[in-house]
C-alpha cells in the first residue's frame, strides 16, 4: 500500500498535468505553422496572406510574388495557440478563406496547422488551406 506522501505526490503530478493541459488549449502558448505557395500555373501571379485573430486583429500580413510552376515554403507568422481567419488574396481579386483552429497531436500536444496556399491546384483556381490533420 502506497504512503501517504506517495499518493499526495501523485495526485500532485495528475493536477499539474492536467492544469497544463488546460493551460495549452487555452491560448497561452505559442507556435509558428509554415506557409507553402504552390503555383502550378504556367505563368507568374502575387498572393497575398493574411491572418486575423478571433477578436478582429490582424496577426500577420505578406504578399510573395510566386514565378510560374514553382513552390515556395517560408516560417510563417508565431501565434498564440487559437482560432484564426486566414485570408488569401490572388492577384489582387481572387479572394479564398480558411478558419484555422488548433490540432491536437498524439506526440506533440497542441499545435496549428501549417497553411498552403495553391494557384491552378486541384481544388480550382485558387485554394486557401490548412494540412496537419483535422481540427
Amino acid at each position: 500500500m502506497p504512503s501517504r506522501r506517495a499518493f499526495a505526490a501523485g495526485a500532485a503530478s495528475a493536477g499539474l498535468a492536467g492544469i497544463s493541459g488546460c493551460l495549452w488549449r487555452t491560448g497561452l502558448f505559442r507556435d509558428t505553422p509554415t506557409v507553402y505557395v504552390n503555383n502550378y500555373d504556367d505563368v507568374d501571379h502575387e498572393v497575398a496572406l493574411s491572418v486575423v485573430a478571433a477578436d478582429g486583429a490582424e496577426a500577420y500580413r505578406d504578399t510573395i510574388s510566386m514565378p510560374a510552376d514553382t513552390r515556395y515554403e517560408r516560417d510563417g507568422p508565431t501565434l498564440t495557440v487559437g482560432r484564426y481567419t486566414v485570408t488569401g488574396t490572388l492577384d489582387g481579386d481572387l479572394v479564398d478563406e480558411y478558419r484555422m483552429a488548433p490540432l491536437d497531436t498524439p506526440v506533440w500536444g497542441t499545435r496549428l496547422p501549417d497553411l498552403i496556399l495553391e494557384v491552378d491546384g486541384e481544388l480550382g483556381r485558387f485554394a486557401v488551406l490548412g494540412s496537419g490533420g483535422t481540427p
